[in-house]
């Protein structure tokens, strides 16, 4: 009821078998299950839902073949244990955090809400009052949240102490102070890698943290859906940025094909042609047809040393020096070369050099 009353829509889902369908159904209504969606298969994952909830192994094994990309809740029972790919539901208060968790991320919100929501249900929902995490972003490990926490964080050395925690531990004692000042360390792992690490305890509580390990548990879930939710947000803005100079890229190639001859003569006197293909979106190589007259030309061949944009902009800076020497007068070709030589290493401070032939 509480999750139909914040917004969701109930959607029940059952492997009842026929004969038992009627049965089901008055249990429903006398339970008044808020769904206006019921369905009665086998193969639970092929109705399509955000969140799927279970306790059944085979069930749950199912949901994490055919739908992985979905929150997969394994409603923890006796029965049934821990199975890779979901998240571990120990009552249904929990679930309203999740699904509060899981809307902000689908609503595409700021990883600072997103943590301030974490914070929330730690602090005011779990009783947890003093936490951090450290988050790994690009192979860089940084604090992204600490609330009651006043003291400076070595990250390096934490960061070496906790390569040695692949699971929930209890922190009994330790040669860092910083962890001496926490309960308990909550490892995320992602791809079987360390994406997160969370500190957390409870201020002048008698209750031993190790009384708490179903509350931790459920930490762990959601330590994990905030940090995979940060990480697909800094894999999409790394897309953007690369998708961005993508196109900016394609732009600089088509206007890098401005800088050839438009067109080169084919007549009795002479048949020129010339095709460019850079190995890369703009490179360093040139070629150019110059008339001079009716009876002289130049034709020209270079290639700058490199790759990419510095050789494509130091290119279109050589083209324009010769175009412009030879457009007010003509030179000998010793002091060309010694003038357009002079240019190249004004512009590219001796780092790099230019075959020319003319």
């Amino acid at each position: 009821y509480e999750v139909s009353k914040s917004g969701h829509e109930v959607v029940i889902i059952s492997s009842k078998p026929w004969w038992s369908i009627h049965d089901t159904l008055i249990w429903l209504g006398e339970k008044k299950i808020p769904s206006k969606e019921i369905h009665f298969l086998e193969d639970k994952w092929k109705i399509d839902c955000d969140v799927y909830i279970d306790d059944a192994p085979h069930q749950l094994k199912s949901f994490v073949e055919n739908v992985p990309d979905k929150l997969i809740l394994r409603f923890v029972r006796p029965y049934n244990r821990p199975i890779a790919g979901t998240k571990d539901l120990n009552n249904w208060l929990e679930l309203n955090s999740l699904l509060e968790i899981s809307n902000a991320i689908n609503e595409n919100l700021p990883v600072e809400s997103l943590l301030d929501i974490y914070s929330f249900v730690l602090k005011e929902q779990l009783g947890f009052n003093k936490f951090i995490i450290l988050h790994r972003e690009n192979n860089n490990w940084s604090c992204i949240l600490k609330k009651g926490h006043k003291g400076k964080i070595d990250i390096d050395s934490l960061i070496d102490e906790f390569k040695r925690f692949n699971d929930i531990t209890i922190v009994d004692s330790s040669n860092n102070n910083i962890l001496n000042d926490f309960d308990a360390v909550i490892p995320v792992i992602h791809h079987e890698k360390a994406l997160a690490y969370v500190l957390i305890s409870r201020f002048n509580s008698s209750k031993k943290i190790s009384d708490d390990s179903l509350y931790l548990n459920f930490v762990q879930t959601l330590s994990n859906i905030i940090s995979v939710a940060i990480e697909n947000k800094y894999i999409l803005k790394k897309s953007l940025i690369q998708e961005s100079i993508n196109k900016e890229l394609e732009l600089a190639s088509e206007m890098q094909k401005f800088l050839f001859p438009s067109s080169l003569p084919s007549n009795r006197k002479m048949d020129i042609s010339a095709k460019y293909i850079p190995r890369h979106a703009v490179g360093g190589d040139y070629y150019d047809f110059i008339p001079l007259g009716d009876d002289e030309y130049i034709l020209c061949i270079a290639d700058v040393s490199g790759k990419g944009i510095t050789a494509a902009l130091l290119m279109a800076n050589f083209q324009a020096t010769i175009r412009t020497l030879f457009k007010y007068q003509r030179f000998e070709m010793a002091f060309l070369v010694e003038e357009l030589n002079k240019k190249v290493m004004r512009s590219a401070k001796g780092e790099k050099f230019i075959t020319f032939f003319l």
